[in-house]
């Protein structure tokens, strides 16, 4: 078995607040960053986990774009530890970005909804995710 090694560059970039990606642009735009290259981006305030802790604001944000966006999620609600989601297109929901934050499955009841099987609490992502919504 021959293994290739891989180069990974790790870039800090410093943000003012939780929704700040002006500085990931800026490196986009100068060209220090083609935006096709990136595996990941790993966002971590200063928070304590408490009031100004703002991990779960990412995931939330990463989870309604992996959903296909505002206008592609309607009710959210919680049934027996998993997320019920109410969804217009199905095909756009990124199922993939979906496992990359960690949903450990996706059941499709009917054509308009997902279950998502979520780790810990299914009332700590959806309750974040219906104030992103509102």
């Amino acid at each position: 078995m021959t293994r290739r090694a891989i180069s990974i560059d790790v870039i800090r970039i410093p943000t003012k607040g939780p929704g700040d990606v002006s500085g990931l642009i800026q490196l986009i735009e100068a060209g220090r960053i083609n935006p096709a290259s990136i595996l990941a981006i790993l966002g971590k305030t200063e928070g304590n986990g408490g009031v100004n802790d703002f991990t779960r604001e990412y995931a939330t944000s990463a989870l309604l774009a992996a959903l296909g966006g505002r206008r592609n999620v309607g009710d959210v609600e919680c049934l027996a530890g998993r997320v019920l989601v109410r969804i217009a297109d199905p095909k756009i929901v990124d199922e993939r970005a979906l496992r990359t934050l960690g949903i450990r499955g996706v059941a499709r009841p009917t054509a308009g909804s997902m279950q998502l099987l979520i780790p810990g609490s299914a009332e700590d992502w959806a309750q974040p995710l219906r104030q992103l919504l509102a």
